[in-house]
């Protein structure tokens, strides 16, 4: 996880407008228990991209986990998943 953490720091720099990165790094950390900047990361990503589905989805998956279900039927419903 480390050095895909490294390259996707890598990406983020090469390409600031791309949300995937972000949303990588976001997932990456939540699954490592780094939860607050875990949602930094994918919060950051909604900034370069209010609309991107897959951010959402992640963020509704982490709500659903976490037992938010009414954040993550938000988040699911900007995903365009029902």
């Amino acid at each position: 996880d480390l050095d895909r953490a490294r390259a996707l720091a890598q990406q983020v720099s090469g390409a600031p407008l791309d949300p995937e990165p972000r949303r990588q790094m976001g997932e990456l950390f939540l699954r490592n228990g780094r939860t607050a900047d875990g949602l930094r990361w994918l919060e950051s990503a909604l900034a370069v991209r209010p609309d991107h589905p897959a951010t959402h989805a992640t963020l509704a998956a982490h709500y659903d986990r976490t037992g938010q279900p009414e954040r993550a039927a938000q988040h699911r419903a900007r995903a365009g998943r029902p």
